[in-house]
């Protein structure tokens, strides 16, 4: 039998294209690595990105609820500083009115009313009281309605029924009903215009597009930035 010898650079060219292969194979593989591991890394940064800013918000929300909250607690301080004097009679209960409204900021204009059991305006600390009948209000209702003494937030109100609004802008109220030998006798409010709890929030530098809203405690949206 006749025996066939190969030239030698046959095997040569084998063994060069078997390392190609190889070299191939590895790279695609090293490829295909690589690009699982930046999805990844791309992924991953993604996910921390949205997290610093879910942690950004959560710290902006906290910010202006506890700024809004010291907002409201000052106000009621007020009201409750006003209501308190009642008893010892109408001169007593301006004066203290006066100092309780300057305790607050020149860019918070505070307007103090006081609501008698009839539902009628007979104070104002803006000035003269018509005799506006406000006994709609809800938070009138809720007030007289009330078995313990609590504070009433209102969603924005626009100034109609106002005592010195002539421009109808909005406000949000604060109010705590008057009580007398244990029995309803009037509310006691606070209107505050809503631009001075907005401008309040604006400070708090939130980005262009984030909006802060306020919800009460029935889920009713106060206002939003």
């Amino acid at each position: 039998m006749a025996l066939r010898f190969l030239p030698r650079s046959w095997g040569n060219t084998q063994s060069l294209r078997i390392v190609r292969a190889a070299v191939l194979l590895g790279s695609a593989a090293a490829l295909a690595f690589g690009w699982v591991d930046t999805r990844n890394s791309i992924q991953a940064y993604e996910n921390a990105t949205i997290e610093r800013a879910k942690l950004q918000t959560r710290i902006k929300a906290r910010a202006a609820s506890e700024a809004m909250q010291a907002k409201i607690n000052s106000v009621d301080v007020a009201l409750k500083s006003a209501r308190d004097v009642l008893a010892d009679g109408e001169p007593a209960f301006e004066r203290i009115t006066g100092y309780v409204l300057d305790a607050f900021p020149a860019d918070v204009p505070v307007q103090l009313v006081r609501i008698n059991r009839d539902g009628y305006l007979v104070y104002s600390s803006a000035g003269a009281a018509p005799r506006t009948d406000l006994a709609s209000r809800d938070y009138f209702l809720d007030l007289q309605s009330a078995d313990r003494d609590i504070a009433v937030v209102t969603p924005p109100v626009s100034g109609r029924g106002m005592a010195d609004n002539p421009d109808r802008s909005w406000k949000l109220v604060v109010a705590r009903a008057i009580w007398k030998n244990g029995g309803f006798d009037g509310v006691i409010a606070a209107e505050v215009p809503l631009e001075a709890w907005t401008a309040r929030f604006r400070r708090l530098e939130i980005g262009a597009g984030d909006v802060l809203t306020l919800v009460d405690s029935q889920g009713r949206v106060v206002f939003r930035t």
